[in-house]
């Protein structure tokens, strides 16, 4: 297979089998578009399994407090911030859901992002 297919590298003057043109066509001017995709900053392993901690004592606290719903509550840890998201039933349960977060040891920052229920 040619290399221009196989890394997916879009040529405007190859021909379409993906072989290069007679000599003579090779004159012309080719323009070539090459992105790479973002990067994220390396976390070590430590990090990730101290957020994943985070994230399991988050959800097991709103799963014993009977006054958050859990199930209705997503929650992911990034380097110790907390973001929730999901349906709250009431203003006062997505504050609830905030105030218990923030109780937990590793939680720098908690970011609420629930929507309330409408009756």
């Amino acid at each position: 297979m040619p290399l221009a297919r196989r890394f997916g590298i879009s040529w405007h003057h190859f021909a379409s089998d993906g072989h290069r043109p007679p000599l003579q066509a090779q004159q012309r001017e080719v323009e070539m578009t090459v992105s790479t995709p973002p990067t994220e900053p390396h976390r070590t392993l430590g990090e990730k399994i101290d957020d994943a901690s985070v994230t399991a004592l988050v959800k097991a606290v709103l799963l014993v407090h009977l006054s958050t719903s859990a199930i209705d509550t997503k929650v992911q840890t990034r380097e110790g911030v907390v973001t929730v998201s999901g349906v709250a039933g009431s203003a006062a349960e997505r504050k609830q859901v905030t105030n218990l977060a923030s109780d937990i040891h590793g939680v720098n920052k908690v970011v609420n992002e629930m929507s309330i229920k409408e009756k």
